[in-house]
């Protein structure tokens, strides 16, 4: 990678470590794989219904208060538990389901929703965590949900995911 490291130490404040790596500009040619800038929410359903479940104040503040000024209709879960009792009695078109919860998490709430014959039709789920490693992913995955938002995220990013789920899909 053509750089270097250097290493300096003092007994009464530590060592400090410097280095510096070379890399090239790239810049993808593909866009295709990216949804457009604008998006259009006005063909979305009046009747559209989301499902917050998330146990983090600050986080339901943020995602009800998006939500509100796209005058979207919705409802919260603060646990899995909670989000599987309201999906059994309400129909819900989308869920931002948070990963880390208390009494059951995220991934194993949407197996139970997602592989329950008494659910349907099945909801699209997405995963909405803090945690953003490729594994992290791939188990959200395997669990049936159908796509991943990384926090922090922004209103356009929630803009984006309901258009592609609910618009586009």
């Amino acid at each position: 990678m053509n750089g270097k490291i250097h290493v300096s130490q003092n007994k009464s404040k530590g060592s400090t470590f410097e280095f510096t790596v070379l890399l090239s500009e790239f810049v993808s040619k593909d866009h295709s794989t990216y949804l457009p800038e604008i998006t259009d929410l006005s063909s979305l359903s009046p009747d559209t219904f989301i499902l917050i479940a998330e146990d983090d104040s600050t986080n339901i503040f943020l995602l009800s208060g998006i939500l509100k000024k796209l005058k979207i209709k919705f409802e919260l879960a603060k646990d899995g538990l909670e989000a599987i009792t309201k999906v059994r009695v309400s129909r819900f078109d989308l869920i931002f389901m948070d990963i880390n919860m208390p009494h059951l998490d995220g991934i194993s709430a949407s197996n139970f929703i997602l592989t329950d014959p008494m659910i349907s039709p099945k909801p699209v789920i997405i995963a909405v965590t803090a945690d953003v490693l490729q594994e992290d992913k791939i188990k959200c995955r395997q669990a049936g949900m159908s796509d991943f938002l990384g926090k922090p995220y922004y209103k356009k990013d929630i803009e984006l995911m309901i258009y592609k789920w609910l618009v586009i899909h």
